[in-house]
């Protein structure tokens, strides 16, 4: 007995290439063509889920003539196109073999749009909705008038912009049908006033309407090739008449551990449970105004952690709510859908004002997570990619030291220069740091004195009677074209510079007659530097840290 090929009906109209689908006919339907002799045949195939229109090409109008060609009869498309219509998009059948004719219909399939929308035959023609009712996987910029059904979810809050000559504002949303497909609306300026307080995450709509236009992966995690652009003359009408099973959440969850082969900017769906989180703290940005921030560490199944740093409401709303649930025996799981992957210590994830966080989401991962963490995850070891040792130090391809300028690095490099350290500044070369193990590591944070005997970290919340020494050890660094670097080194690099922990070296410079160590000073090394661009002071500067170094 011939099978049919579940779902291929909305595969094909979404594009995909499928190898020889075998679908039935249910419908043969003659449609004679204004002031012509010619007849067209319109057929309705069917997966045994779906139906939809099918174009027969008159060179094989014989078939049906000669009944070859029946209701019941079972094709293997050998090839087959779409073609886009001003109400439907329907398939083309340009070659087919003949399963099977007579052939009971299968399934108990519905027409697409109608298996879509739940509604009426009729309902295209509702004056609020007049255009056909089509999957979301189906649109495409050639789409003109088109009305699409399913779920909103994620809604950002209004995100006050400035660019050249005008201010504006913008809000968004994802939208996800019966399918599953999804896709991310943007409403800007007038459009926000007339659509936010209409759009609520979770509710049914229909949206009727709007351009469609390549997606701008900056702002959305779907992975839908297109965005809408809701405009004058879009329509988002509340519905009830849709099935239940519409998705209510939709993540493209990703593993940290894969996080490491994902671009700079790109935005991601992550899950994991949350080790720690800082207080907040108020910085200045680059226009002057300030902001909030606080900075989590989550872990996942993968055994990887990595930062995620929220900003503005997020500090105020989900940070705080993380914070005060830190206090108790269960770390909460947080859910980051669209985080932003930054180049920061490694990298580290950073909220925009299209992140959503979840706190303890009702998900099947929130379980999972938390069986593993409580049997097994407590106690592995793990690798945060919020290091910048993470990368494996090949000391290769030196460059000169003249060619390190702020207009040549304007953003995140690691780069190895082959230099003499002609100077260390001892002035100022460590700092007290928190001695508390967090999570198997110690903290390190940089404490404040807040009285004579005690010490507080920020990041902790905790008072401390002690401290430990940590190195921040800055130095001169000079190469074969004569230019002068100015380089910091912190606890790893400055350990295997100097052969002493911090503490020691400080001893050893407090006894009478110290100089500085011989066998550093006018000594060639290996460095492998951190570049990065740093706000200082409402400006942008260069930073240069040395993540290894290697005798020559």
């Amino acid at each position: 007995m011939a099978t049919l090929i579940a779902n291929a009906i909305p595969d094909i109209l979404a594009g995909m290439s499928l190898v020889d689908p075998s679908l039935q006919v249910t419908a043969i339907h003659s449609i004679q063509q204004p002031h012509s002799t010619n007849v067209k045949y319109r057929l309705k195939l069917s997966d045994g889920m779906h139906t939809h229109p099918t174009l027969l090409p008159n060179q094989m109008n014989s078939l049906v003539l000669e009944e070859a060609l029946v209701t019941g009869s079972i094709l293997c498309l050998t090839e087959y196109s779409c073609k886009i219509f001003d109400k439907y998009t329907a398939i083309i059948i340009l070659s087919f073999d003949i399963i099977s004719n007579n052939a009971a219909i299968i399934g108990s399939p519905t027409p697409l749009l109608q298996a879509i929308a739940y509604l009426p035959s009729n309902s295209s023609e509702d004056p609020l909705n007049p255009f056909p009712i089509i999957p979301i996987k189906t649109l495409t910029p050639y789409h003109k008038q088109w009305s699409i059904q399913g779920r909103a979810l994620a809604k950002t809050p209004i995100h006050n912009f400035k660019n050249v000559g005008c201010d504006g504002k913008v809000f968004g949303f994802d939208f996800v049908d019966m399918l599953g497909s999804e896709i991310h609306v943007t409403c800007f300026n007038e459009l926000v006033d007339n659509f936010y307080h209409v759009i609520h995450s979770g509710s049914l709509y229909v949206i009727s309407n709007g351009r469609i236009k390549v997606a701008n992966t900056k702002y959305s995690s779907s992975t839908n090739p297109f965005e809408i652009i809701l405009h004058d003359s879009s329509i988002v009408t509340p519905t009830t008449c849709i099935d239940s099973t519409i998705p209510k959440h939709s993540f493209h969850i990703k593993s940290i551990d894969s996080l490491q082969s994902f671009p700079i900017n790109a935005l991601v769906d992550v899950i994991g449970i949350v080790l720690s989180i800082s207080p907040t703290s108020t910085i200045r940005k680059r226009d002057g105004t300030e902001t909030i921030k606080c900075t989590a560490t989550i872990i996942d199944m993968s055994s990887c952690t990595i930062d995620i740093t929220f900003w503005g409401r997020h500090c105020q709303i989900e940070g705080k709510q993380i914070f005060e649930m830190s206090l108790e025996p269960n770390p909460p799981v947080l859910l980051i859908k669209s985080g932003r992957i930054v180049s920061w210590n490694g990298k580290s994830l950073d909220t925009i004002f299209s992140t959503t966080l979840l706190i303890n989401p009702d998900l099947l991962e929130t379980t999972t997570l938390q069986t593993w963490y409580a049997k097994k995850g407590v106690d592995e070891p793990y690798i945060s990619l919020s290091q910048t040792n993470l990368s494996p130090h090949t000391f290769e391809n030196p460059i000169d030291i003249s060619s390190i300028t702020d207009e040549s690095f304007p953003g995140q490099k690691n780069v190895c220069v082959k230099a003499t350290i002609t100077k260390l500044h001892l002035d100022n070369f460590y700092y007290l740091s928190c001695p508390q193990v967090v999570n198997k590591k110690k903290c390190k944070k940089k404490v404040v004195q807040s009285s004579p005997n005690t010490f507080q970290c920020p990041k902790c919340s905790t008072d401390l009677s002690e401290c430990d020494f940590s190195y921040m050890l800055k130095m001169d660094l000079q190469d074969e074209t004569g230019e002068l670097l100015k380089v910091t080194a912190f606890e790893g690099p400055s350990n295997t510079l100097l052969g002493v922990p911090a503490e020691d070296f400080q001893l050893l410079l407090a006894e009478p007659n110290a100089v500085e160590p011989s066998n550093v000073i006018d000594c060639k090394f290996f460095f492998d530097l951190n570049i990065k661009m740093v706000p200082f002071a409402g400006q942008e500067t260069q930073s240069i840290v040395i993540t290894a170094i290697k005798p020559t």
